[in-house]
């Protein structure tokens, strides 16, 4: 059985209302701009580094001044947040990346909300809720192409595949923001 998603919990909600609320629940407001998010536990796995090295991509490659929104800490698993908070510092353009620390699952909904795209580097996942609650909330994911997450991102309406480099994260995000994406589509998916 796929995992469950509290639908009435992740809904769509204005997306410039949600920057205003995130940006109260962070002490700073939302940058302009597109804003790219990434949930997880600050791990290897995850790849938040590689999205680190991609928004710098982005802005270089493809004209795109991107702000990345990280969401995670520590696990059992490990803690990977040294090697990103250094790619992040690393960047030429100070405060390119958020990393916003933990946040409470009651607040999930407002990230993805308030996001243009929900980003997954993930090196192996299963039916990652990531996506499913991204989904839900009708925002649309730019995913690796690696093990379960081809069956969430199924339908290149609800999101976009890309190997798992800076490069092709990159190339992929930048193609997914040049789309009109259709919300409800997304969310009734």
């Amino acid at each position: 059985l796929p995992n469950g998603v509290d639908r009435e919990r992740f809904a769509p909600l204005d997306r410039e209302a949600a920057r205003r609320r995130l940006g109260e629940r962070l002490g700073f407001p939302i940058p302009p701009g597109p804003l790219l998010l990434s949930v997880g536990h600050l791990v290897e796995r995850k790849g938040h580094h590689i999205l680190v090295e991609a928004l710098a991509r982005l802005e270089r490659e493809h004209g795109v001044r991107a702000t990345l929104l990280v969401v995670g800490a520590a696990s059992e698993e490990g803690n990977y947040s040294g090697p990103i908070a250094a790619a992040a510092a690393a960047l030429p353009r100070p405060g390119a990346v958020i990393l916003a620390g933990e946040a409470p699952q009651a607040e999930l909904h407002l990230f993805f909300n308030a996001a243009d795209l929900t980003c997954l580097a993930s090196s192996k996942e299963g039916r990652p809720n990531v996506l499913l609650e991204s989904i839900a909330c009708g925002t649309p994911v730019v995913a690796t192409d690696a093990w379960g997450i081809p069956e969430v991102v199924s339908d290149s309406r609800v999101g976009l595949l890309a190997e798992r480099t800076p490069h092709a994260f990159a190339a992929t995000i930048a193609a997914a923001l040049e789309r009109r994406w259709d919300r409800a589509f997304i969310r009734d998916f």
